[in-house]
């Protein structure tokens, strides 16, 4: 009997539950065309308020490492020509700093091309979408909060205490490699962390946050259920591969 009694509670709840999450769902779909169109402008305006910061930062910061590698790669294979008239160690620790160099600009480039800022086509894909009728009004007002919160945690996660983190010991790791791996002096190996350590601190402190301050706004004034808090996402166990400034980074959340 008393088994059975738990059963039935269970049950209950389960039911319960249920019916307060549809309930939930459904006081959120039942807001007002008005008030849907309100929303759409306010994320859309969002985006736009921040899309030319984040085109300058990004495009400007991917062209910086892109350059920076065709630069040494083109400096590392004319080295002869370049250091004619001196010593062959001298040209050794030069095509040494060239390739080091290289490396690490290089992977940053390619995975910041493969990591883009959402805030910079954001806009682009909410105006692929339809928007004549109310259902498709709710239905690109997911996807813009959606989008909103993919923006705030991107620039959550690419200026946390990990991307500070990762910045020290990817340029750490390339001056480690031409003082210890290369035999060289330790002031060769600060010449190599020190630069690429300064421009990832400037990379990092200059990307543009506002999608963070708006989606905290958008949240607080509507309560939005048609998506979820970034801060909410740390909860979850994830792994992150990005760029780092000057090479790759894989960050675990937990």
């Amino acid at each position: 009997m008393l088994k059975l009694f738990r059963i039935l509670i269970l049950a209950f709840i389960f039911i319960s539950s249920g019916i307060m999450a549809q309930s939930a769902q459904n006081k959120q779909e039942n807001i007002s065309d008005m008030a849907l169109k309100e929303r759409l402008s306010g994320i859309n305006s969002s985006f736009q308020n921040e899309e030319s910061a984040s085109r300058f930062w990004y495009w400007g910061f991917l062209s910086l490492y892109t350059v920076g590698t065709a630069a040494q790669l083109t400096l590392f294979f004319n080295a002869s020509n370049i250091e004619r008239g001196t010593d062959k160690t001298k040209r050794d620790h030069f095509q040494q700093d060239m390739m080091t160099g290289a490396i690490t600009t290089g992977l940053g480039a390619i995975f910041m091309a493969i990591s883009p800022m959402p805030s910079m086509y954001a806009r682009n894909i909410l105006a692929t979408m339809p928007d004549d009728t109310a259902d498709s009004r709710m239905a690109k007002l997911r996807k813009a909060e959606d989008l909103l919160r993919d923006s705030a945690q991107w620039e959550a996660d690419n200026t946390s205490l990990l991307m500070h983190s990762a910045n020290f010991a990817v340029n750490l790791a390339a001056g480690l490699v031409i003082w210890l791996a290369f035999n060289r002096p330790v002031l060769d190996g600060l010449i190599t962390f020190l630069p690429g350590f300064a421009i990832g601190e400037i990379m990092i402190f200059t990307q543009p946050v506002s999608s963070m301050s708006d989606w905290r706004k958008y949240d607080s004034k509507y309560n939005s259920k048609v998506s979820y808090d970034y801060r909410n996402k740390k909860e979850e166990n994830r792994l992150h591969i990005a760029a780092a400034p000057g090479g790759l980074m894989a960050i675990y959340e937990y």
